[in-house]
């Protein structure tokens, strides 16, 4: 059983390592030297005919301790979460990610940047964006 434990161990560090190293790539570098993040929330991301929607899954973390940020057509999402504890604990076994987060997103549709909103609330990031006019998809009569 103990073999099982490491080799499940191994699993998910491998694919932590693979999502950084993934994520350094596709996002050229956007964090800096000073801030070393330790993971990447999962996403969720939707669109209807009138804006996109963005979930990422945030636990432990409290809205003051997130930031989100549009610069160039880059959603930027960064932050920090803690599990805090009332009495001394050790944690024997943590699968579940802690610490300083970034995650970034390519907005190619014409947006309206001022409009965008975001809430926090039971561990769920959700960010509005409202689609700009002509990224609307306009119906045309067929005669």
């Amino acid at each position: 059983m103990n073999e099982l434990i490491k080799f499940t161990d191994n699993i998910f560090s491998m694919k932590n390592n693979l999502d950084k190293m993934l994520e350094e790539i596709i996002d050229g570098g956007a964090k800096d030297e000073k801030n070393e993040y330790s993971w990447s929330p999962e996403a969720l991301t939707c669109e209807t005919e009138k804006e996109l929607k963005v979930y990422l899954s945030i636990p432990f973390s409290k809205k003051e301790n997130i930031d989100v940020s549009l610069k160039d057509n880059i959603l930027n999402v960064e932050g920090e979460n803690k599990l805090e504890f009332k009495e001394k604990t050790n944690i024997l076994r943590q699968e579940m990610p802690l610490g300083k987060f970034f995650r970034a997103f390519k907005i190619t549709y014409p947006i309206k940047a001022e409009m965008i909103k975001a809430s926090y609330k039971d561990g769920l990031l959700e960010i509005t964006i409202p689609k700009a006019e002509e990224a609307k998809a306009n119906k045309i009569k067929i005669d």
